[in-house]
């Protein structure tokens, strides 16, 4: 029984010790730029992670069909957003292309605010 307990208190010192590493190694969050917060992200209709990005459509496939000669007009894919991401000449890991949605003002709004601070 004593040996029990004895391991049982290993297994918990170790547990413990893993926890303040993982805390103390863990990504700062905080400055983490996600694509669900960026200006260019669409939103899929069923679940975010297949949202994709206003800067990267796909090739555009408007083009007249060979056998009618009829133009055939189609919406606009764009590229999903884990694909810019995992992509350094597209937006690439560190978001080189991101815009935080509601950060940006308007010329209106930085005259003004231009005017407060004077």
């Amino acid at each position: 029984m004593k040996v029990l307990y004895v391991i049982i208190q290993m297994l918990y010192s170790i547990f413990v010790t893993m926890m303040i590493v993982i805390v103390t190694v863990s990504v700062d969050v905080s400055n983490q730029k996600y694509c669900i917060h960026c200006k260019h992200f669409i939103p899929y209709e069923i679940n975010d992670k297949f949202g994709t990005c206003k800067l990267f459509p796909k090739e555009n496939s408007n083009h007249y069909y060979l056998v009618t000669g009829q133009y055939k007009l189609e919406p606009i894919d764009y590229s999903y957003c884990i694909t810019a991401r995992n992509t350094n000449t597209m937006c690439g890991i560190n978001a080189d292309k991101y815009l935080e949605k509601n950060k940006t003002t308007s010329f209106i709004e930085r005259l003004i605010l231009s005017r407060k601070k004077q």
